[in-house]
């Protein structure tokens, strides 16, 4: 979806030469991809060597390929070993693979999986019918009896053969792996054997938006894209993790307490947070400072404040306060800000409602809705978002809108999906970070309770479609770092690239282009400055990303990424 604004900005602003060029190169690219989804085939053992006589050249040139030394190893609990070593390749190619079948060979004795991506076609017009591209390649392999994951960037040489694109030769450019030892991956899906529900009521779970926005009332404003969240926290106070399901209108919100033997039983009253308000996300703090864990909720109603009212015999969550303006919030994150020992929240909202777009106050007349999918512009710097707030704790379960007091009404109406808090400056109390989507993420600088606008002096000021932020000390450097998931498209990777694309902008317009279809974004502290190491850390890659967290997967003291990726799709696979 976002890809299109990209390519309607082309389409308004280039000539027919420019246009004819561009169809060109796309054209080269489905003949290019298609024939690599045949040696994908041919890979992973579906299809014989002979079968791709027609999109391998008579004139194969063979595999420019470095051969990789032994990675080193780092043992982690459990017996698990998990080696990852990136490569760098560019300009050293030094040995050739002249058959397929060798190159085959070399990934290991069993290709379990492999996809390409072509990122960049490139037509030498003195060379007619032949063409370059970039491409990436992911293969998932047994090599030696253990789990393999090769990422690598080839640049391949084709020429057009007919209606086929025929492969000369591929140099491989970079390359980053990661291995197991043994077959057996490092985590198996366990959701429906520990979240236990009774059978009449599993629908609400093995059923997507695709199959409930034809049942519910469309009054109960249900999210076609599904944008709940999942939320962990002992709501009872026994000492182990719940999980709360938050769901589309007319659905009700859920509930699993985790018992002693690890399952996870449903409640189904949920304490008093089964609502059926179209939730879009919760999180779970002790915002009264009495032990237990209280909650606030993003809906479609507004957000909710609910107190966790537990008692010796009973836990329940009592509703205590709204903020009915506040409609449709994602991001939600919980800081003590201004340091008086109680949690205050922020929320991003996405849209604007229907008042905020007339640019005047709601006067109760109307009840607020949820704003239609807006149209920003410029997509790279877009101000007509929802207007995101901070509501600080003032006892009681009581909280107040600070948001322009403090001085985070600045660049508030970017299309806000994240926001996170963390001490990035290391003076001691907590920062604001915002992950726009149409515009430049925010760094708000606490400086004592208020603050200040620090994007630009500090380096953080990246534009591209944000949709989650986390952030670890992933150098080890005392400095936490910042990584921020955003789209890749391959597609819109090669007509950003092209030089016929916007080729009446600057340089620097051209590159904030490019950057909106490269992927996440990893920001490394330097001491209060950040620099990008995105491509060098190999974490662009993260296909159409969503949230993101930072655990130690492998348990080696390194704070590894966790990247949630996809989006809707139908039952039948070209259905999107």
């Amino acid at each position: 979806m976002k890809i299109h604004y990209l390519i309607a900005t082309l389409v308004l602003g280039a000539c027919c030469h420019c246009m004819a060029q561009l169809e060109v190169s796309e054209n080269l690219s489905s003949s290019a991809d298609a024939s690599l989804k045949k040696l994908g085939s041919y890979l992973n053992g579906q299809l014989e060597e002979k079968d791709l006589a027609i999109f391998v050249s008579g004139e194969w040139k063979g595999v420019n390929i470095v051969t990789v030394g032994k990675i080193d190893q780092r043992v982690v609990p459990g017996d698990i070993k998990v080696s990852m070593k990136p490569v760098d390749l560019t300009g050293k190619m030094s040995d050739s693979i002249y058959s397929l079948a060798k190159w085959k060979a070399s990934y290991g004795e069993k290709i379990h999986r492999t996809k390409f991506k072509i990122v960049r076609v490139l037509v030498n017009e003195d060379l007619p019918g032949k063409f370059t591209t970039e491409t990436l390649m992911m293969a998932i392999s047994t090599k030696n009896g253990n789990l393999n994951e090769v990422h690598q960037r080839w640049k391949a040489q084709w020429q057009i053969k007919g209606e086929k694109a025929q492969l000369l030769n591929m140099n491989l450019m970079s390359e980053h792996a990661a291995g197991l030892v043994g077959e057996k991956p490092l985590y198996a899906d366990r959701t429906s054997a520990v979240l236990a529900q009774e059978k009449e009521r599993e629908i609400l779970l093995n059923q997507g938006a695709n199959y409930w926005m034809q049942r519910l009332e469309t009054a109960l404003r249900p999210d076609f894209f599904g944008e709940t969240g999942v939320s962990v926290a002992d709501v009872n106070g026994d000492g182990r993790e719940d999980v709360y399901i938050s769901q589309l209108g007319g659905l009700p919100n859920q509930l699993f307490i985790q018992q002693q033997n690890g399952v996870f039983k449903e409640l189904q009253n949920a304490l008093g947070l089964d609502i059926l308000d179209n939730t879009t996300g919760a999180v779970f703090a002790d915002l009264d400072n009495d032990g237990d864990q209280d909650a606030v909720l993003a809906t479609a109603g507004g957000v909710a404040i609910y107190e966790n009212a537990t008692s010796d015999t009973r836990t329940e969550f009592v509703l205590k306060k709204q903020f009915p303006k506040a409609i449709y919030g994602n991001g939600m994150c919980v800081a003590d800000y201004d340091q008086d020992g109680l949690l205050d929240f922020y929320v991003c909202q996405y849209y604007a409602t229907v008042e905020d777009k007339r640019g005047r106050e709601n006067t109760g007349a109307k009840q607020l809705t949820r704003g239609n999918f807006p149209a920003p512009y410029p997509v790279f710097d877009a101000t007509n978002g929802g207007r995101n707030g901070l509501y600080r704790n003032t006892g009681e379960m009581d909280f107040e809108d600070v948001t322009d007091l403090v001085g985070l009404g600045v660049s508030n109406s970017r299309y806000s999906y994240a926001a996170m808090w963390e001490d990035w400056d290391n003076d001691g109390d907590q920062d604001l970070y915002v992950v726009n989507d149409f515009g430049p993420n925010i760094y708000y600088r606490n400086e004592g309770g208020t603050f200040l606008d620090a994007s630009q002096e500090s380096g953080l000021v990246g534009k591209a479609f944000g949709m989650g932020v986390t952030s670890g000390d992933y150098n080890g450097d005392g400095w936490m770092d910042i990584h921020v998931s955003n789209m890749f498209s391959s597609a819109g990777s090669r007509v950003t690239r092209q030089k016929e694309f916007k080729s009446d902008s600057s340089p620097q317009i051209k590159r904030i282009f490019e950057l909106l279809a490269r992927g996440n974004t990893l920001m490394v502290n330097k001491a209060g400055k950040f620099e990008d190491s995105s491509e060098e850390s190999g974490i662009t890659v993260g296909r159409w990303s969503w949230g993101c967290l930072s655990p130690d997967i492998n348990n080696d003291g390194y704070e590894d990424l966790l990247v949630a990726n996809g989006f809707v799709t139908g039952k039948e696979k070209d259905d999107l």
